[in-house]
Protein backbone atom coordinates (compact mmCIF):
# COMPACT_ATOMS: atom_id res chain seq x y z
CA UNK A 1 0.00 0.00 0.00
CA UNK A 2 1.68 3.50 -0.80
CA UNK A 3 1.46 6.05 1.54
CA UNK A 4 1.42 9.57 1.29
CA UNK A 5 3.09 12.22 3.39
CA UNK A 6 1.31 14.59 5.26
CA UNK A 7 2.65 17.48 3.25
CA UNK A 8 1.64 16.15 -0.31
CA UNK A 9 -1.82 15.79 0.70
CA UNK A 10 -1.57 19.50 2.00
CA UNK A 11 -0.58 20.36 -0.91
CA UNK A 12 -2.94 18.65 -3.05
CA UNK A 13 -5.61 20.10 -0.97
CA UNK A 14 -4.93 23.75 -1.57
CA UNK A 15 -4.32 23.45 -5.29
CA UNK A 16 -7.70 21.58 -5.72
CA UNK A 17 -8.99 24.46 -3.68
CA UNK A 18 -7.77 27.07 -5.99
CA UNK A 19 -9.07 25.00 -8.88
CA UNK A 20 -12.58 24.44 -7.51
CA UNK A 21 -12.88 27.95 -6.42
CA UNK A 22 -11.75 29.06 -10.23
CA UNK A 23 -13.94 27.33 -11.65
CA UNK A 24 -17.19 28.87 -9.57
CA UNK A 25 -15.97 32.19 -10.68
CA UNK A 26 -16.04 30.93 -13.91
CA UNK A 27 -19.90 29.31 -13.49
CA UNK A 28 -20.64 32.49 -12.02
CA UNK A 29 -19.63 34.04 -14.56
CA UNK A 30 -21.41 32.09 -17.27
CA UNK A 31 -24.53 32.69 -15.40
CA UNK A 32 -24.16 36.52 -15.38
CA UNK A 33 -23.17 36.89 -18.75
CA UNK A 34 -24.70 33.98 -21.11
CA UNK A 35 -27.50 33.42 -18.42
CA UNK A 36 -26.86 30.03 -17.52
CA UNK A 37 -29.07 29.28 -15.19
CA UNK A 38 -29.85 26.36 -13.13
CA UNK A 39 -26.28 24.17 -13.81
CA UNK A 40 -24.06 27.35 -13.47
CA UNK A 41 -25.57 29.09 -10.10
CA UNK A 42 -25.87 25.25 -8.75
CA UNK A 43 -22.13 24.17 -9.82
CA UNK A 44 -20.82 27.55 -8.48
CA UNK A 45 -22.07 26.82 -5.08
CA UNK A 46 -21.42 23.22 -5.06
CA UNK A 47 -17.77 23.66 -6.18
CA UNK A 48 -17.05 26.97 -3.86
CA UNK A 49 -18.35 25.10 -1.29
CA UNK A 50 -16.26 22.59 -2.08
CA UNK A 51 -12.95 24.57 -2.16
CA UNK A 52 -13.72 25.66 1.06
CA UNK A 53 -13.89 22.13 2.44
CA UNK A 54 -10.20 21.30 0.69
CA UNK A 55 -8.42 24.24 1.94
CA UNK A 56 -9.83 24.24 5.56
CA UNK A 57 -9.33 20.26 5.49
CA UNK A 58 -5.27 21.47 4.38
CA UNK A 59 -5.38 23.70 7.29
CA UNK A 60 -6.16 21.09 9.68
CA UNK A 61 -3.94 18.82 8.56
CA UNK A 62 -1.19 21.25 8.49
CA UNK A 63 -2.13 22.32 12.28
CA UNK A 64 -1.83 18.58 13.31
CA UNK A 65 1.64 18.02 11.46
CA UNK A 66 2.95 20.93 13.26
CA UNK A 67 1.59 19.68 17.18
Amino acid sequence: MMKLSSQFLVRYLKLMSIIAIVSAILDGILYITIGFEIPSWAAAAAWFGSGLMFFATAKIIEMEVKA
